[in-house]
């Protein structure tokens, strides 16, 4: 998880999003869930902390990276998939 990733924002459309789309649920797949990196665990936390204020808690999974060949499944189950890019 970076800050550069802008997840931020991505939070903030869903909690826009769910107002018209309630059963709207979110997937944010890879990341240092398990990398021991601390600054990546700052980010997680901001990131968890601004999805508890947004009252996405429910609505949100984390999932650890996973493997090129497991992705697939995730992209093929997904209605909509978000790059988390900056430009």
């Amino acid at each position: 998880m970076q800050p550069l990733k802008s997840l931020d924002t991505l939070f903030r459309a869903v909690h826009l999003v769910r107002q018209q789309y309630p059963t709207l649920q979110v997937l944010i797949v890879g990341g240092g869930l398990d990398a021991g990196d601390p600054h990546e665990a700052a980010e997680l936390e901001r990131l968890r902390v601004l999805a508890a204020h947004l009252d996405l808690t429910p609505h949100l999974a984390f999932i650890k990276a996973q493997p090129q060949e497991t992705l697939v499944q995730y992209y093929t189950a997904a209605d909509v998939f978000v790059p988390a890019l900056t430009l």
